[in-house]
């Protein structure tokens, strides 16, 4: 069976590249998540800068319309995919997050949960149509496939 391109997905296309990531995203998930026991709770599940507000040193999380069971790495995915880009900040997020973890996390599950939290975004751009112009959801789609790729690249699936 030959490798899904996402470049012909319709109904925004995207430019040329690479064959669709997710069938190695879904075999990493399967290797690294389902061989260990791995914390769960109640997350807010788009943690991410836009939905938290900042009253002094006290952050106040809104739009809580994602919620629900996850695993406890979720939330730390979702603000990782907006500073994954910076130069060590993942690290930094791993360190802090297993400074008082009973589990803890490498940078490469953090980044796993990355690329997969960007194709999950893919598909609700691909969802909202109506509000993008085919442009703009092109060019959204290619920048949450780019760091879908730039993630899986770090943990040695690109």
């Amino acid at each position: 069976m030959p490798t899904p391109s996402c470049s012909t997905s319709p109904p925004a296309s995207l430019p040329p590249g690479p064959p669709c990531p997710v069938p190695a995203l879904v075999e990493a998930l399967h290797a690294r998540w389902h061989t260990a026991e791995r914390p769960t709770g109640f997350l807010h599940a788009d943690l991410h800068f836009g939905n938290v507000r900042f009253e002094g040193r006290t952050v106040h999380p809104i739009d809580f319309d994602d919620c629900g069971p996850a695993p406890l790495l979720y939330d730390l995915c979702v603000v990782g995919g907006t500073v994954h880009d910076k130069p060590g900040l993942v690290d930094r997020l791993a360190a802090a997050y297993n400074a008082d973890a009973d589990t803890p996390v490498t940078v490469a599950d953090i980044e796993l949960f990355i690329a997969i939290r960007q194709i999950a975004m893919m598909g609700w751009v691909l969802d909202r149509a109506e509000i993008f112009t085919p442009q703009r959801q092109r060019d959204i789609l290619g920048r949450l496939l780019g760091r879908a790729r730039m993630a899986m690249e770090r943990i040695g699936l690109g």
